[in-house]
């Protein structure tokens, strides 16, 4: 039995990279893990290599369970009904990680005002509308919860 066994985790940012590899570590140690990136299938527009229903299915392979839910981080109504849909899926969230982030490098002399605004709006925003969607259902469980954020 897991150290996280019985317990539901949605971790953001989970399509590659760091967010995959937390969302296969909980899901070895027993959680029930929502995925959650932009799309389900990876776009012609990413840099990396790597897709939601990759990490999913891979998990499942594991012989953990996991879903996949797609939707942007830096939209509330996104985030409501990102929490809304682990909820219908597992039950209580008891573990969210706040993993998705982008970035638009470049020099600052050339940087666009859209693309720092994008970044924050995703990376800064977008973690505190999951934690504001996700706490409300947590605090009313009453059972606890964490929430983890990754800058």
């Amino acid at each position: 039995m897991g150290k996280l066994e019985g317990k539901v985790a949605l971790v953001t940012g989970a399509s590659r990279g760091i967010g995959k590899a937390v969302a296969s570590l909980f899901a070895a140690e027993g959680a029930r893990v929502a995925c959650v990136a932009r799309t389900l299938q990876e776009g012609e527009h990413r840099l990396f290599e790597g897709s939601l229903e990759t990490t999913v299915r891979e998990i499942g392979e594991a012989g953990a369970r996991a879903i996949a839910v797609a939707g942007d981080v830096s939209q509330w109504e996104d985030c409501e009904r990102i929490v809304q849909e682990v909820r219908a899926a597992f039950g209580p969230i008891d573990v969210l990680v706040n993993n998705a982030g982008i970035t638009r490098d470049g020099l600052i002399l050339r940087m666009k005002d859209e693309d720092w605004d994008q970044v924050l709006t995703v990376n800064l925003a977008g973690a505190f509308r999951c934690a504001r969607a996700a706490l409300r259902p947590m605090l009313k469980q009453k059972q606890g919860g964490r929430i983890i954020n990754i800058g």
